[in-house]
């Protein structure tokens, strides 16, 4: 048996050791055999835990079978192996954040109170999930009531790939520390939302993430009746489905502030693939491609699309995805005090017809809400979502009175791209977003897609459209010439035509038609790129 060793960087003060707490809804292995261990440069390098082949094993997983809902590759293990190199990045980065030294631990009995290091705890297993903690200095349960923050990782990352890996969570880790340098106390809990194909809504999850917050409060004092829950893309799902409650856990809920979150699988349920590129890419990631014994020949989008359903729904249709849906749980942030959410008009991920129905489903249900879009944005976080965050954790703290807006929903247009954000933000309604299929095969049905505020719209090419619609996303079916050839796109919103300057990347508006079978290679040839036509107005 392999056993996890802890990193022990220098300059980390160990005063008093500490003796975890039992939790009734987790009973955690015993404490690794080893002692603590200082690695240096030039060493085989530091494995986090993956509990495989068992606990605090720190071997690769072998595959597991075709994953189906529930039954996800990595439930309680993580594909990813963390070199020495990049744990000293990460400690590296965290020190820079903090002023402080870093310890990276595999069990909490190797915690110390009061230490004026940072303590990591890397990939413990709560049930289905691996949760990974981050404490700052000066940390001491009998006098603190540190506030909790939990982040669901994103896309299909690991805790190893997105916590140790210096992913999007190197943006909450120094949380913890500089909340030290307040006065303040603050814990950051990651959650790899049971495995690397899990979107975290599973009822098992749920539970492992009540009882990760439930030994948070018995064992390092966190204030559980205050959670505050962030993240990212699949992360930013998670904060909202988790500060939902869905299951009514013993937990309160301070805050939700989620980037570019899925709300109800719209994208996938009802639009072509053709308007979704990236998910077909991220799909075929779910699938193992092109590793996977499971497909003995390239998949088309549709196969994909059938793969998510499996793995997202307890049937596989996508009526039991959309039942799964963190819309189908929306009741419960009612009385969650801080919303914010960040979308953005291009995500390619999640698409901006989600993001549409939230924005609906928050104004039918009256939510108090702070809610930004970046226009002509792709999938990237907002920073006015940031900004929210970081002014709760302050107000939480009794640090700062609070700065956030309880009015009414109110939609931020953040004028971004993927590269240069333009903090000038400016209210107003909906804007107008339309895309359009890039490649079409001869003769097969295909979908125009327009999301806006209600207004004429007036489109031709492929199909041709002019009428009043309704708020909201409209769906605008054709079909492909049964010549290959390029589709001229025109669209008229509100009387005025859309001009080049409002078209996505400056890319023409244009759709090739092909007689060839599109398979997913066709549709990205590589993860740079994304293949995506349209436009955004204000």
């Amino acid at each position: 048996m392999l056993i996890a060793p802890s990193l022990l960087l220098a300059g980390c003060a160990q005063p008093t050791p500490f003796t975890p707490t039992l939790v009734d809804c987790v009973d955690l292995p015993p404490p690794p055999e080893a002692e603590l261990i200082t690695l240096k440069r030039g060493s085989e390098g530091y494995p986090p835990p993956t509990h495989w082949p068992e606990p605090y094993g720190t071997e690769i997983p072998p595959p597991e079978p075709y994953p189906v809902w529930g039954r996800y590759s990595y439930a309680t293990t993580d594909p990813r192996q963390v070199s020495l190199e990049d744990a000293e990045a990460f400690a590296d980065a965290l020190r820079q954040a903090t002023g402080a030294p870093t310890r990276i631990l595999s069990h909490p009995s190797q915690l110390h109170t009061g230490s004026k290091a940072n303590q990591v705890l890397s990939n413990l297993q709560f049930g289905h999930s691996l949760v990974t903690v981050v404490i700052g200095p000066g940390w001491d349960p009998s006098t603190d009531e540190p506030i909790l923050l939990f982040s669901g990782n994103p896309g299909t990352s690991s805790n190893n790939g997105s916590v140790l890996g210096l992913g999007w969570a190197s943006q909450l880790v120094g949380y913890p520390g500089l909340a030290a340098e307040e006065g303040l106390s603050a814990v950051v809990m990651f959650s790899n939302a049971g495995g690397a194909e899990s979107q975290g809504q599973h009822p098992d999850v749920i539970d492992d993430v009540a009882c990760a917050i439930a030994w948070a409060g018995a064992n390092l004092g966190a204030d559980t009746d205050r959670v505050v829950f962030t993240g990212k893309s699949r992360g930013g799902g998670t904060a909202l489905l988790w500060g939902a409650n869905p299951h009514a856990h013993d937990y309160g809920v301070a805050g939700v502030f989620a980037h570019t979150p899925p709300w109800n699988h719209r994208h996938l349920i009802e639009s072509p693939p053709e308007l979704f590129p990236e998910i077909i890419f991220l799909a075929a990631e779910l699938a193992g491609l092109p590793e996977s014994p499971y497909w003995s020949a390239e998949p088309t989008p549709l196969d994909l699309r059938e793969r998510f359903f499996e793995i997202h729904g307890p049937d596989g249709t996508p009526q039991s995805v959309a039942a799964h849906t963190i819309r189908a749980h929306r009741e419960g942030l009612r009385d969650v005090e801080r919303l914010s959410v960040g979308l953005g008009t291009h995500d390619q991920q999640v698409l901006y017809s989600d993001g549409v129905g939230l924005l609906q489903d928050f104004e039918d249900m009256g939510l108090s809400a702070h809610l930004e879009i970046g226009v002509r944005a792709g999938h990237i976080d907002q920073p006015g979502v940031w900004e929210q965050l970081d002014a709760a954790l302050l107000d939480l703290t009794g640090h700062t009175a609070s700065t956030f807006d309880p009015s009414p929903t109110r939609v931020l247009h953040a004028p971004v791209g993927d590269e240069a954000p333009n903090e000038t933000l400016t209210a107003g309604a909906v804007p107008w977003v339309g895309l359009v299929p890039v490649l079409v095969e001869t003769g097969a049905t295909s979908s125009v897609l327009v999301c806006g505020p209600g207004g004429r719209l007036e489109v031709s090419g492929g199909a041709v459209f002019d009428r009043t619609v309704e708020e909201g996303c409209t769906r605008i079916d054709f079909t492909g010439p049964s010549e290959e050839g390029v589709i001229d796109w025109s669209f008229t919103v509100q009387g005025t035509p859309v001009a080049a300057s409002e078209r996505l990347h400056d890319a023409p508006l244009q759709t090739q038609v092909t007689s060839e079978q599109l398979g997913m290679e066709a549709y990205i040839p590589d993860t740079s790129d994304s293949r995506v036509a349209g436009f955004a107005r204000l």
